[in-house]
């Protein structure tokens, strides 16, 4: 390779090099340019309501914001009865903040798909419930083992009387559980004794 031959192949070098870095720039331009774009297009999305009434059904309440925007409502007459009446006043505020604002303190729930707002009554939680949920709750950890030559049996039920709470004792015998203080527990293990059949 003579020196002009050098000289032309480190140009070329040179060339693709700057190339590669020119089509790079572009390409980090295009990508921040769409980046930019996507993120004014999704907070664009979210429409701003203007909303002011006085001592206001919910069924006013929704009637009104469905008249002002593009979202509608859809909830069973019977969860709006006998609801108190509502008084809002607000400018350039999400979906969000007006439905938080106006069904605190009612029960109901919205969900929101797309333009459609979903309202729906909170289900209230079953007396039973209720009471287990006041009631204190402590850990009970154990081992079983075989009283004769104490080793550990695994496998063993263990299950608070009168309830579905319950779990089984690890291959070291080993057992925790979560229950009411007052909570009797019973304990249970199916042996089977091998028997010649005839």
């Amino acid at each position: 390779m003579n020196k002009n031959e050098r000289f032309r192949s480190c140009c070329d070098l040179n060339n693709f090099t700057r190339n590669v870095l020119k089509i790079m720039r572009v390409l980090i331009i295009l990508i921040g340019l769409g980046l930019g774009s996507s993120y004014a297009n999704s907070s664009y999305s979210q429409p701003k309501i203007n909303i002011a009434i006085k001592d206001a059904s919910l069924i006013e309440f929704f009637k009104e914001i469905q008249s002002n925007s593009d979202f509608v409502f859809f909830y069973k007459d019977d969860v709006l009865k006998n609801k108190a009446r509502i008084t809002v006043n607000f400018e350039r505020a999400s979906i969000e903040q007006v439905l938080k604002s106006a069904l605190e303190n009612t029960g109901l729930a919205y969900k929101i798909s797309d333009k459609q707002v979903v309202i729906k009554q909170v289900s209230k939680p079953s007396k039973l419930t209720s009471q287990k949920e006041s009631q204190e709750t402590i850990t009970v950890t154990g081992t079983i083992t075989e009283a004769g030559t104490g080793m550990p049996i695994p496998g063993v039920n263990i299950l608070e009387k009168n309830a579905e709470n319950g779990t089984m004792s690890d291959f070291d015998g080993n057992y925790q559980i979560d229950v009411p203080e007052d909570a009797v527990l019973k304990v249970s293990y199916m042996v089977t004794l091998p028997r010649r059949l005839k």
